[in-house]
């Protein structure tokens, strides 16, 4: 199945383009060499006023398959702060050509302990993330995607007790282009959070929902409206907005 080819894209890779913004997951498709992009997420949970999730995300092309990235969250409410700053590197295993192969990527990103963990978003110790990451253009107007991810923070500390954290994510998303630029955004993301304390491990799990719509204008700025919920309580449901510019 053939598709039309991204416009300006590199001669080397031919790189389609593809549909790049997710309100759960993270797309597969690298930055082309020497190409930046900015991205601004906030999350704000329904459940109250002050619950506020932010996080700035800048994303630079190495070559046209690896890419650096570093990612900060801020959380805005009671027990707000400055999260734990994330950096990594990302590549392409397989490139989105407009052919039958997908953009298939794997990821590794460490997690530095810079945040705060006195009642914060802080995790208080080193951590490590390791993905795993598709994205198809189907035909012109359908998109999937689909994500595997580990995260661990084996020596975490927070509110002075110490612990180690394990979480795993599986998810897909499906988006639907009815108009150039225009993006129907449908996900599903299931994650795992397990805590280990003095020998005692707790576990829980999300299955979230989340439905959206994106607009990429013709100067590679994208804007998003959605929502999310879980499917286990609807009691934290949230909204998020994006903004993403690549230059």
């Amino acid at each position: 199945m053939l598709v039309p080819q991204k416009a300006g894209a590199s001669d080397t890779e031919n790189e389609f383009g593809g549909q790049e913004m997710l309100f759960l997951l993270e797309e597969a498709y690298t930055q082309e060499k020497g190409e930046w992009q900015i991205g601004v997420s906030l999350g704000q949970a329904l459940e109250g006023a002050d619950e506020r999730q932010w996080e700035f995300e800048l994303e630079y092309g190495l070559t046209d398959r690896l890419q650096v990235f570093a990612e900060l969250p801020l959380r805005d409410s009671r027990s707000g702060g400055i999260g734990d700053p994330e950096i990594g590197l990302d590549y392409a295993l397989l490139k989105d050509n407009g052919d039958n192969i997908p953009e298939f990527t794997i990821g590794a990103a460490l997690t530095v302990p810079v945040g705060e963990n006195d009642s914060g978003p802080g995790n208080g110790g080193v951590g490590y993330q390791l993905s795993a990451r598709l994205s198809k253009a189907l035909t012109t107007d359908f998109f999937v995607h689909a994500l595997a991810e580990y995260e661990a923070v084996p020596n975490a500390r927070q509110d002075g007790e110490d612990f180690s954290l394990r979480e795993y994510a599986l998810g897909a998303g499906l988006a639907y282009s009815p108009t150039e630029g225009l993006f129907l955004v449908a996900e599903y993301l299931w994650e795992n959070e397990r805590e280990k304390q003095n020998d005692v491990i707790e576990s829980e799990s999300e299955h979230l929902l989340s439905a959206g719509i994106t607009y990429e204008f013709d100067n590679d700025l994208s804007i998003g409206l959605g929502g999310a919920f879980d499917l286990n309580s609807h009691a934290d449901a949230q909204l998020f907005a994006l903004v993403q510019w690549e230059f």
